[in-house]
């Protein structure tokens, strides 16, 4: 058992870093698969289903831009974890923003 534990941490290690270097490749689409679609599944919400995606929705939130939809990954409500510039780079956080507020209509 003691050695299955170091194995599992090594893989999820390469794992991790395998996804890591992706980024300046990954699509706005396939970012949002990575990251927020286990949640926010076809721009819906899992976990608060008023808190949809949507255009309404956003706007009702005053998201209307790229950078507002940045700033709630960063600074989420509750419910939402937070991805920290460490966890989603800038520059692929506005490539998901600008996903977001293209798809979801």
């Amino acid at each position: 058992m003691r050695t299955f534990i170091p194995l599992i941490l090594i893989a999820l290690a390469s794992i991790a870093s395998g996804c890591k270097g992706s980024g300046d490749r990954a699509s706005g689409a396939e970012l949002y698969a990575l990251h927020c679609a286990s949640c926010h599944p076809g721009g819906e919400n899992t976990i608060t289903p008023s808190k949809t995606l949507r255009r309404d929705a956003l706007r009702a939130s005053n998201i209307n831009t790229p950078g507002d939809v940045v700033e709630r990954m960063r600074n989420p409500g509750p419910g939402m974890p937070k991805f920290s510039p460490a966890v989603i780079p800038d520059r692929d956080a506005l490539r998901i923003a600008e996903y977001v507020l293209a798809s979801f209509r």
